[in-house]
């Protein structure tokens, strides 16, 4: 039996995306990865938890609008949060580089990053497969159909489907707008 792989462009730059995660994760280690993501969580809880206490204290200080001071505290909350995560994320990649972990660290890094990449390239695939642009090109592909399945297995609840219906069965409700011609007429 002849195996024979032959990679279009989609297999080139999933395979180059699964590339780039497995080089971030071997460069930044696992702890700097999760903490990437706990940031982006963490950051938005507070800024939702936190926004309207800053906010406040900025409209009392700089008598700033009050829209406006919302739109900055919930940045300000973000920005803080994040840098925090970030900061202990570092802290602990230095204390596991002092420890000699550092190569478990980036081992593992390795792994995460290359599957944080894949289920991104997943979602992206599946959305495309949703919209019915995957075209040719995933048909003839190695690696789409399991690149393409990992959102499926992480979150079973995701799978896409369009719902027979058309246009014509849809009932949309009638706007009566004035003509404006007869009006413009009737006036002059």
């Amino acid at each position: 039996m002849d195996l024979k792989w032959t990679w279009n462009i989609l297999d080139i730059v999933i395979a180059c995306v699964l590339a780039y995660g497995f080089i971030q994760g071997l460069r930044h280690g696992i702890i700097k990865e999760l903490a990437s993501i706990a940031a982006l969580l963490v950051g938005i809880y507070a800024a939702k938890m936190f926004a309207e206490t800053v906010a406040a204290s900025i409209v009392r200080t700089f008598s700033w609008d009050a829209s406006v001071s919302l739109v900055v505290a919930y940045v300000l909350v973000f920005v803080v949060v994040a840098g925090l995560v970030n900061l202990a994320a570092h802290l602990i990649t230095k204390v596991l580089r002092y420890a000699s972990l550092g190569w478990v660290n980036r081992l593992l890094g390795c792994c995460f990053g290359t599957l944080k990449m894949a289920l991104i390239i997943s979602v992206v695939l599946n959305i495309m497969t949703f919209c019915n642009i995957d075209g040719d090109a995933s048909k003839r592909s190695v690696l789409f159909n399991p690149i393409s399945g990992i959102l499926s297995k992480v979150l079973p609840f995701a799978d896409f489907e369009l719902p027979e219906i058309s246009l014509p069965d849809i009932d949309l409700p009638s706007l009566d707008v004035p003509d404006t011609d007869k009006s413009e007429t009737a006036s002059v």
